[in-house]
């Protein structure tokens, strides 16, 4: 059965201490795809969203996971298409400080890690549709728990 593959990480740097911050605790402060060619698909901080080797940060991490979604082929389809689509945007650099002043995540010119993965599940039907309405944030927390239950 097909899957999406997902990786939650913790780093050493500023904006994971500051997303970690905002996130009740949870430890993962990004979570990007991993590709069919074992790159990983995501929204930095530095380069927004971009495809990038294994191995980019290779050192700077403080705890990782892998969480597969079993998925149709559709669905995957649709999902690495929606992703594939938004390379080169720009990171949300407002994402951060909209965790405390609840911003609307959903915005399609610019994204932070979370905002781009949820997007991605919403567009390919595995997360609902109104999540966008239902939702003023997504944090790397929220996409966690939102895969557990699928």
């Amino acid at each position: 059965m097909p899957a999406i593959q997902l990786r939650f990480v913790r780093h050493h740097d500023l904006p994971s201490f500051l997303i970690g911050t905002f996130q009740d605790g949870f430890w993962a402060t990004h979570v990007e795809t991993v590709m069919p060619d074992g790159h990983y698909l995501g929204a930095r901080f530095r380069g927004g969203v971009l495809s990038r080797p294994s191995n980019y940060d290779k050192g700077k991490i403080a705890r990782e996971e892998f969480v597969s979604v079993n998925c149709s082929q559709l669905e995957l389809d649709a999902y690495y298409t929606f992703l594939n689509d938004q390379l080169n945007k720009p990171y949300d650099f407002t994402a951060i400080l909209g965790m405390v002043t609840h911003r609307d995540w959903q915005k399609p010119d610019r994204w932070f890690c979370s905002e781009l993965e949820a997007a991605g599940f919403c567009a390919c039907g595995k997360f609902p549709a109104h999540l966008a309405i239902n939702f003023d944030r997504i944090t790397p927390r929220d996409v966690r728990l939102m895969v557990s239950l699928l």
